[in-house]
C-alpha cells in the first residue's frame, strides 16, 4: 500500500515536470519569462532580425513586465542594434513600423554605443514603446519596420522568415494576455 502511494506520487511529479518542461521548451526559442515578485512576470522577447535592400540589418529585442494583464502596463523597453558598413550613421536613428494605414513611431531613442567588427559597424540604441503600439507591431505582420536616420531617405526593412514565426508566437503567447 505504501509502495503504491509513493509510486503514484512519483508518477504525478513526473507528469507535472513533463508538462512544465514541454510548455517552456515551446516558448524558449522566442522569449524568456521571469517571475519578478509583486511586479508580475517579466518577458524578454528574443532578438528579431530584419534586413534592408542595401544589406543593413536591424535586430531588436523587447523587455516588458506584465502584472495581471498586458493592457495594465504602460510601456516596454525596445533595444535595437543596427549592423551597417556605414561608419557614420547618425546617432539619432529612429525606428518606425508602417503599414498601409498607420505608423507606429518610437520616440526618445537613446544612443548607447558603437562597435566595429571587421568592416561592419554595430550601433546599439534603446527606447521605450507603448504597449498599445507594441501590440500593433506584433499582432499585424503588415507593419514593417523602417529606420530613419535621414528623414528624406528612410530604409524600409523586411523581416526574415524566422522573424515572422517568432512574431506569430509572441502575439499568441504574450500580446493576448
Amino acid at each position: 500500500m505504501k509502495f503504491q502511494f509513493k509510486l503514484g506520487c512519483v508518477r504525478s511529479l513526473l507528469m507535472m515536470a513533463l508538462v512544465i518542461t514541454t510548455s517552456c521548451i515551446s516558448n524558449k526559442k522566442y522569449f524568456e519569462t521571469f517571475f519578478v515578485g509583486n511586479d508580475g512576470i517579466q518577458y524578454f522577447i528574443k532578438p528579431i532580425e530584419c534586413e534592408s535592400l542595401d544589406g543593413d540589418k536591424l535586430i531588436f529585442d523587447v523587455v516588458l513586465r506584465v502584472k495581471n494583464s498586458f493592457q495594465n502596463q504602460d510601456s516596454a523597453t525596445l533595444n535595437f542594434t543596427i549592423l551597417s558598413v556605414d561608419k557614420n550613421l547618425p546617432e539619432s536613428q529612429q525606428i518606425i513600423w508602417i503599414n498601409k494605414n498607420d505608423t507606429v513611431s518610437v520616440h526618445n531613442v537613446k544612443f548607447m554605443f558603437k562597435e566595429r567588427y571587421k568592416k561592419i559597424y554595430s550601433y546599439r540604441l534603446t527606447s521605450k514603446i507603448s504597449n498599445t503600439d507594441l501590440k500593433k507591431c506584433f499582432t499585424d505582420t503588415d507593419y514593417l519596420p523602417a529606420l530613419i536616420g535621414n528623414p528624406q531617405n528612410p530604409k524600409l526593412l523586411k523581416y526574415q522568415k524566422s522573424a515572422l514565426k517568432s512574431i506569430q508566437k509572441i502575439s499568441e503567447q504574450i500580446m493576448s494576455l
